[in-house]
């Protein structure tokens, strides 16, 4: 079946340029009230790929004798997001969580806990997710004795925010064997114990797989990524895949450790898709969070909280020798390698880590930073000379700006996310969400990228802004790229896959302010509609 797309502006974020390019000025910001008259008129597609773009005329002929016409009806069509970073097992398990995000204090939060625990049977988990102490009134973590009281006839796992950190009551530690005075843990004790925490049962998985696919569809991503894939998780999708019922694109990143265990349960997945899922990669962590003050920094934390040493500036995750082992492994294998870094002191020491390893293993694969919050302007050209590759965590100056000012002093805070001198240093970075930690909203980290206002409202590094084009390129071509997928993904152009969104209005023309208010009205896999509003 052959699809022609008409009536509407069409962005191909062309890889070769594109009109787009010659209307940027020294900023590159698009000037040219008229642009979109040089537009192309019409887009065929056909048995999952772009067939041509061009002028109706042209096409009209090539899509003879039978096409199906789609009237744009003067929406905006463009190529799908790519996710760059996110857990999609995480998100769907977020579905069948207590939500306490946005809570104010302990008492918010002890309700919301004892309200979702009345509705479940006495003794069987609670799984809660989002809180975080920067916004509570008491400032600080929650304690066991919280949770105990809110539940004191259930297991509670309450996971931060950030998901690097947590709490457990009582009844949580006795089931899983351990032991803590306040019951709050972070990074490698708080993940160790997670991992023990049972999982949801597979029907109930399985449907929570499926809300979170629609949930991406929703807003326009076409292809997701596991961002820790872990034995456990196998068996969800061994179900899926065996369903047919995943339509997305999914790009598993595993564990170094247990990677083989896992590659050999989807053998025709390894870097290849198979039924809509690949392994993509290995993942690491280097620190932990800015906001949970459990990144690594160069220059210690601005005040000290209780239990905090003098000059604390949060902890490494590997030694240097454990890095080197991860490089070596991705190098041996020729899997790419995702690496958690937030804090410059981490930055640092993946940089210096992929330069010492190249010199033995030249053909290294492309590394890809994760978050990079503090990545130092002056490491870029060293970074992409090793072909490191930064996806940026933009979101995090409009959610926890404020809290980086606190927790960093503003002139630190002021050059998270550095998108506008990664782009001068001519790194192809791209940006992501991490959900499930913010929602996979591309249009808010565009807007974000091009505007850079905290919640409080704010303009934060208003230097570091780039243009809406910029951000557009981060999460189409460059986010294909960061897969090795740029010849199939990422634009709108022949012979590439049809991964389409349309949009209600044209990104480029609306004033950067408005972006966030640009609605997804439908996306497109594989020239099949998978979401319509």
């Amino acid at each position: 079946m052959k699809r022609l797309y008409y009536n509407g502006p069409i962005i191909t974020m062309d890889p070769a340029g594109g009109p787009g390019r010659a209307a940027l000025n020294a900023k590159r910001a698009i000037t040219e009230k008229n642009w979109t008259k040089t537009l192309p008129e019409a887009l065929l597609t056909e048995n999952g790929h772009i067939l041509a773009v061009g002028s109706m005329q042209d096409l009209r002929g090539l899509a003879a004798p039978e096409v199906e016409m789609v009237d744009l009806a003067g929406h905006t069509l463009m190529p799908a997001f790519i996710d760059s970073h996110s857990h999609f097992a995480a998100a769907a398990n977020s579905f069948l969580q207590c939500d306490v995000s946005g809570a104010k204090s302990f008492a918010e939060l002890k309700e919301r806990l004892s309200a979702f625990a009345a509705e479940l049977p006495e003794g069987q988990w609670v799984r809660a997710q989002g809180y975080d102490q920067n916004l509570l009134a008491e400032g600080r973590h929650p304690d066991k004795q919280l949770l105990d009281a809110a539940c004191p006839a259930h297991p509670v796992m309450l996971v931060h925010q950030s998901a690097h950190m947590g709490v457990f009551n009582t009844r949580a530690l006795h089931r899983l064997g351990a032991e803590s005075a306040s019951g709050y843990l972070e990074e490698k004790d708080f993940l160790a114990l997670q991992a023990k925490v049972p999982m949801p049962a597979l029907t109930e998985m399985t449907a929570a797989f499926l809300k979170a696919q629609r949930w991406y569809a929703s807003q326009g991503i076409a292809t997701v990524q596991e961002g820790m894939f872990v034995g456990q998780l196998c068996p969800f999708y061994q179900a899926l895949l065996a369903s047919d019922q995943l339509k997305l694109d999914v790009v598993a990143y595993l564990d170094p450790h247990t990677a083989s265990e896992v590659r050999a349960k989807f053998p025709q997945a390894d870097q290849v898709y198979d039924g809509h899922f690949k392994i993509g990669g290995y993942k690491i962590f280097l620190d932990g969070s800015p906001q949970g003050r459990t990144a690594w920094l160069r220059e210690p934390y601005e005040g000290r909280l209780p239990g905090e040493p003098q000059g604390y500036a949060g902890y490494p995750a590997l030694a240097e020798e454990e890095l080197e082992a991860a490089l070596q492994k991705s190098a041996e294998d020729a899997m790419p390698l995702l690496a958690h870094c937030n804090g410059d002191a981490a930055c640092l020491q993946l940089i210096d880590a992929v330069e010492r390893v190249k010199e033995v293993y030249p053909e290294l694969p492309d590394s890809v930073m994760i978050h990079a919050q503090l990545l130092p302007a002056e490491e870029m050209p060293r970074m992409k000379a090793l072909g490191i590759i930064p996806s940026f965590f933009i979101g995090h100056v409009y959610y926890w700006g404020e809290a980086h000012v606190k927790n960093l002093g503003l002139s630190r805070a002021e050059k998270l996310s550095p998108l506008r001198s990664a782009a001068e240093a001519g790194l192809a970075f791209t940006l992501h969400q991490d959900t499930p930690v913010t929602a996979p909203n591309m249009l808010e980290s565009i807007w974000c990228a091009a505007v850079r206002q905290t919640a409080e409202g704010r303009v934060l590094g208003p230097e570091e802004c780039i243009s809406v084009y910029e951000a557009l390129e981060a999460v189409t071509l460059h986010a294909a790229a960061q897969y090795g997928e740029q010849a199939e993904k990422g634009s709108l152009t022949p012979g590439r896959r049809a991964d389409m969104v349309i949009v209600d209005q044209n990104p480029l023309q609306v004033a950067a302010q408005d972006i966030r208010n640009v609605k997804v009205l439908a996306t497109i896999k594989d020239g099949q509609p998978i979401y319509e509003a």
